[in-house]
C-alpha cells in the first residue's frame, strides 16, 4: 500500500496549477478560454476558469486523451498513482459527462454544477469548431 494519499496529491497539484494562472489568461475564444457569450449562456464565473481548465487538463491526461500536456510532462507519476488509487474513475468512459463530473468531484473543488458548466461549454466549443461531428452531418467528403 502506498504511504502517500495519491488522490490528495493530485488534488493538490491541480489546485497549484490553477492558482498559478491569472484569470485574464482564460478570457477569449480558444477551448480553454471563456467568451462573454459563453459566460452568459453557461453561467460560468470567469474566476472559476483556472480551476476548471486545470482540472480538465488533468482529466484528459488521466484518461490518456492527450499527451504533451502539463500534467503528463511534469506529473505522470502522480497521475499513474491516482489512477491506481481510483480504478473506478480510470475505468469510466471519458467521453461521457458523468466521468468528468466524478473526476472533478474527487480531484478538485469544482461543484457538480461547475463541472456541468465546463462540460457544456467545452462540448459546444468542440461542435462549433467542427472537431466533433454528428453521424447525420454531411462532410466535404460526402
Amino acid at each position: 500500500m502506498p504511504t502517500v494519499d495519491a488522490v490528495a496529491v493530485l488534488r493538490g497539484l491541480i489546485a497549484q496549477v490553477a492558482i498559478k494562472m491569472p484569470v485574464e489568461r482564460y478570457i477569449g475564444t480558444d477551448w480553454y478560454q471563456l467568451a462573454d457569450q459563453e459566460a452568459d449562456v453557461f453561467g460560468i464565473d470567469p474566476d472559476d476558469m483556472p480551476m476548471m481548465v486545470a482540472t480538465y487538463e488533468a482529466f484528459e491526461v488521466f484518461h490518456s486523451l492527450v499527451s504533451g500536456a502539463h500534467f503528463d510532462m511534469h506529473h505522470q507519476a502522480e497521475i499513474d498513482a491516482a489512477k491506481a488509487a481510483r480504478p473506478d474513475l480510470a475505468a469510466m468512459n471519458p467521453y461521457e459527462q458523468l466521468s468528468w463530473r466524478d473526476f472533478a468531484a474527487v480531484f478538485s473543488i469544482l461543484s457538480n454544477r461547475q463541472a456541468w458548466q465546463w462540460w457544456a461549454k467545452h462540448d459546444a466549443y468542440m461542435v462549433r469548431e467542427g472537431i466533433m461531428r454528428f453521424a447525420d452531418e454531411r462532410t466535404d467528403e460526402g
